[in-house]
């Protein structure tokens, strides 16, 4: 494919849901969900997209500018747009993290279901928590990590300590995180673990796949409480969990709380800062 006949493929096949919207600011709610199928002289399939926009709750926004939404109404718009076009995939970057407080009224549980038992097929829970308080301080390597930079230029993510809350604020474009939908509430994590991953990538673009599946016992680090300990990960299948090791070979526990997961490609795992 060139590159006009690789863009006319990703905007037919694939639907992208951006961490930060990306909506036309001069175009309704409904245009900006309709647009890439306009560009392409398509018609769009009304009734499948206003079940799609009913089920996000957004029929009584269509005529609205995109200002005049909340992050999570916004977030709610790129994710229809991306259905919209019925793609062969969609690509998310965090699609749900600014959902907004109307989640609360609706029948939906944000805790596991009362069913699932918190372990994998091989019987193993998919974190193992602490009964008291961590703070790393007796650890073999442990090292101080107040800030953290991830090595991803595009957004110049971080997670930066805070002292007051004893938790990790998340930073995007120089500024915390925030959900405006939910009085401005801070995106911010208990435990952060970053997990060096392969990746293999599909095109000049960049698009790409991580290799999380892994049993090699890679590298990578746990951070709570403002300290880090560089630890090892293997994920052995699909259905199951992802195992995180010290340096001695002892799967570790974690602190109970909100956990940040990054997977850092191999090739950019010398760029991540810790400190």
């Amino acid at each position: 494919l060139n590159s006009e006949q690789a863009t006319i493929f990703r905007r037919k096949q694939i639907g992208f849901i951006f961490q930060n919207y990306n909506l036309i600011p001069v175009l309704t709610v409904w245009e900006n969900i309709i647009f890439p199928i306009t560009l392409d002289r398509r018609r769009p399939d009304k009734k499948f997209i206003m079940e799609v926009v009913q089920f996000l709750g957004l029929d009584s926004r269509l005529d609205t500018l995109p200002n005049n939404l909340s992050g999570g109404q916004q977030q709610r718009v790129a994710i229809a747009r991306a259905l919209a076009s019925k793609p062969s995939l969609v690509l998310a970057d965090e699609p749900t993290g600014n959902l907004d407080s109307k989640f609360d009224a609706s029948n939906y549980s944000r805790e596991y279901d009362k069913y699932y038992e918190g372990k994998d097929v091989d019987g193993y829970q998919h974190f193992q928590f602490s009964d008291e308080e961590l703070t790393l301080d007796d650890k073999d390597g442990v090292i101080n990590a107040t800030t953290v930079s991830l090595p991803f230029p595009h957004n110049e993510s971080a997670l930066k300590y805070n002292e007051e809350t004893k938790t990790y604020d998340y930073y995007d474009y120089n500024n915390k995180h925030v959900d405006p939908g939910n009085g401005d509430a801070v995106l911010t994590f208990k435990n952060v673990l970053l997990q060096n991953c392969t990746f293999h990538q599909y095109d000049e673009n960049g698009y790409m796949i991580y290799n999380c599946l892994d049993a090699s016992n890679r590298d990578g680090y746990y951070l709570t409480n403002g300290k880090a300990i560089p630890i090892t990960w293997v994920k052995v299948g699909d259905t199951n969990a992802t195992r995180y090791y010290d340096m001695d070979g002892n799967e570790i526990s974690i602190n109970t709380g909100k956990t940040y997961i990054s997977l850092v490609p191999d090739d950019g795992w010398k760029d991540l800062s810790i400190e």
